[in-house]
């Protein structure tokens, strides 16, 4: 650059002295030669720069090949009977990630059952390693037992009482059901609103022994099995243990609940 300056000062008192041509043709044509050596430099190393830059993946890439994943997974997971519908989340824009030069890896994480947004974890394992979640829009039915009248407290449930539909997973609480044959003939702790899913914690089995019953005392021992007369000393559902009093020997016993009027002794 210095030695570019020296040349321009000649240059520009060259152009003064007319007489002094021969020198000055020799400085312009060095100037010009060293310039376009420069800009030939520069060039070649923008062009080198440029070549080496990292390539950039999409976010779109990405997310359309995790939604891929999340798609075939839950094919696969899903309960018979469940329906799904997954799309794209949102990702910031400024996310930059570098291009893998090999095959990203997906796994499912531990989402919520009833939560609509999932989370997919993104791998890259070629030359410049990175990981990412890439979140997912989701909505998934199930298809629960739900009451098609309003149920009263302390009622118990008819195969009449109650139907199968498709819930939002969003909208269930609680140990919902999914077959009628766990509800029919349970007893209600609460009250049901018509349309409502049915939980295992509102249902209870029915009382097939009350207290003071008259009740057969079953006890088999050896392969001989003996029946005595007893007296409930407590209500009992089914294969819960109750105390019982033996007509005979007015022994208290331990029983268990096998059927309406009918216990079989704890041996």
């Amino acid at each position: 650059m210095i030695g570019m300056e020296k040349n321009s000062q000649f240059l520009t008192a060259c152009m003064l002295r007319r007489k002094r041509r021969g020198p000055c043709i020799k400085i312009v044509s060095a100037c010009l030669t060293t310039a376009l050596l420069m800009h030939a430099q520069l060039g070649w190393a923008q062009v080198s720069h440029v070549a080496t830059a990292p390539k950039i993946m999409p976010n779109a890439e990405l997310q359309t090949q995790a939604l891929a994943f999340a798609q075939e997974h839950l094919k696969i997971n899903i309960q018979e009977g469940d329906r799904f519908e997954l799309s794209t989340g949102k990702m910031d824009p400024r996310l930059k990630l570098v291009r893998c030069d090999e095959p990203l890896s997906f796994q499912m994480q531990n989402n919520s059952a009833r939560s609509n947004r999932l989370l997919v974890k993104a791998r890259c394992a070629g030359t410049k390693p990175w990981a990412m979640f890439v979140p997912l829009d989701a909505k998934i039915w199930k298809t629960v037992v739900v009451a098609l009248r309003p149920l009263n407290r302390n009622s118990t449930v008819l195969a009449d009482d109650i139907g199968i539909r498709e819930v939002a997973t969003e909208l269930l609480t609680g140990r919902y059901i999914q077959s009628p044959d766990l509800a029919i003939g349970m007893v209600l702790t609460r009250s049901i609103e018509s349309g409502r899913p049915l939980q295992a914690s509102q249902l209870v089995a029915p009382k097939l022994i009350k207290r003071g019953d008259q009740v057969v005392i079953v006890a088999t021992t050896g392969g001989i099995s003996v029946r005595m007369a007893g007296t409930a000393m407590a209500d009992g559902r089914r294969d819960e243990q109750i105390t019982v009093k033996n007509k005979s020997s007015n022994r208290l016993i331990k029983v268990r609940v096998v059927a309406p009027g009918t216990v079989q002794a704890v041996m």
